[in-house]
C-alpha cells in the first residue's frame, strides 16, 4: 500500500499548474526538452526545474533515444497513475472500469521500424482492451516478419492473435488515420512518410526488446515487460478517446 509520505510528495509536485501541465503533456506523447519547450512556452532553466521535481518524485523518467543517442525523452511512469487508481479503489472508489464504446470508434495506426513486436503487441491489446472504441492497425517502414517471441508473450498475456501479421505502411489501405503513434524512436525522429495521411500524431518511445535483451535467457523477460507497458498506455489512450469523443450527457433528461 502507498505510504502518505508517498502520496504527499506526489500530490505536491502535481500541485503546480506548470508540472501538472507537464506531466499531462508527456500521458499523450513521449517528448524531448526541446519538443516541451516549444509546447510549453517556459524558459529552459524553469522547464528544467520543472521537469527534475517530477522525475525526483518518480512521475516521470528519462529515456535515451536508441535512434540518436543525443536525445533524451522524457516519459510517464505510468505505474504512478496506476499506484494512485489502487489506492483510490481501496478507499471505495472503482476506476478499473471497461473502455466505453463509441457510435463512430477511432483508427489508429502504430507505426514501428519493421512491425515484428512493439506495434503489433499494440494492435493486439486494441483488440482486447478497447474493441469498441479503436480500430487499430499496426505496420513497419520496412516490411518485416513477426517473431515467434511475439507471439509467445501475447499468449502468455492472454490476448489472442488471430489476423495479426507483419506488413510494411505500404501495404495498408488508403485512408486517413484519426490518430498515428509512432512507436519507435527510428522512425519517429526522421519524420513521417508522406503517403501517410492522419489527423493526429503523437509518439511512444518503446525500447526495442531485441537490442533490450543482451542475454537470450533475458529475452522473455523483455517482451513481457513491453506487453505490460504497452497495455497501461493503450488503455491510459483509449480511455483519453473515449472522453474525447463519447456523447455529450442529455441535459433535458436533467
Amino acid at each position: 500500500m502507498i505510504s502518505h509520505e508517498r502520496l504527499v510528495d506526489i500530490f505536491k509536485a502535481l500541485s503546480d499548474p506548470n508540472r501538472l501541465h507537464l506531466f499531462e503533456c508527456l500521458l499523450i506523447s513521449d517528448q524531448t526538452n526541446t519538443e516541451l519547450m516549444n509546447q510549453v512556452g517556459l524558459s529552459q532553466n524553469l522547464l528544467s526545474h520543472h521537469l527534475s521535481v517530477l522525475v525526483d518524485v518518480g512521475l516521470i523518467s528519462v529515456r535515451q533515444s536508441i535512434g540518436d543517442a543525443r536525445r533524451r525523452y522524457y516519459i510517464p511512469n505510468l505505474d504512478v497513475p496506476q499506484t494512485l487508481s489502487d489506492w483510490w479503489q481501496q478507499q471505495g472508489l472503482v476506476l478499473d472500469r471497461p473502455c466505453p464504446p463509441l457510435r463512430e470508434p477511432k483508427s489508429v495506426l502504430f507505426l514501428c521500424r519493421k512491425n515484428a513486436s512493439r506495434s503489433l503487441i499494440a494492435e493486439a491489446m486494441v483488440r482486447v482492451i478497447a474493441p469498441h472504441t479503436l480500430v487499430p492497425y499496426s505496420a513497419g517502414i520496412d516490411a518485416g516478419s513477426m517473431s515467434i517471441e511475439t507471439l509467445n508473450a501475447l499468449a502468455r498475456c492472454g490476448v489472442a492473435t488471430d489476423g495479426l501479421r507483419a506488413k510494411a505502411y505500404t501495404d495498408l489501405p488508403a485512408m486517413t488515420f484519426d490518430y498515428l503513434i509512432t512507436v519507435c524512436d527510428r522512425v519517429h525522429e526522421p519524420g513521417l512518410p508522406d503517403e501517410l495521411v492522419y489527423r493526429h500524431s503523437m509518439h511512444w518511445s518503446m525500447v526495442d526488446p531485441e537490442e533490450m535483451a543482451l542475454e537470450p535467457d533475458g529475452y522473455d523477460d523483455a517482451m513481457d515487460a513491453l506487453c505490460a507497458e504497452v497495455r497501461q498506455r493503450v488503455a491510459l489512450f483509449a480511455h483519453r478517446v473515449a472522453a474525447q469523443h463519447g456523447p455529450e450527457p442529455d441535459v433535458s433528461q436533467a
